[in-house]
């Protein structure tokens, strides 16, 4: 588990490994590049109690199993707040 503190982060992140990101709530914003997504998981893990705003996906999931949403707010995401593809026992909660 990776554990953002409150503030602003830039993030343009892909995993293939099963990892969590996990923020300390309304407080923890995630931003990208312009056109990109800020989490990309490919073998599990997820995101945690964050706001993921102003980016392309807020979260792709690629593949791989197990992989949790929770407690995460999207604004202004450009093209879907969650993809999902290839994605076995995935879930979104308090989303």
């Amino acid at each position: 588990t990776i554990t953002l503190c409150d503030g602003t982060w830039e993030e343009d992140l892909s995993f293939d490994i099963a990892v969590t990101i996990e923020g300390t709530g309304a407080g923890t914003v995630v931003t990208a590049p312009v056109g990109e997504t800020p989490f990309t998981f490919a073998a599990g893990g997820g995101v945690k109690n964050l706001t993921i705003q102003g980016s392309y996906n807020g979260v792709e999931v690629t593949g791989g199993s197990d992989t949790v949403i929770d407690g995460v707010t999207f604004t202004d995401v450009e093209n879907r707040a969650i993809s999902m593809s290839g994605a076995e026992a995935s879930m979104v909660t308090g989303a």
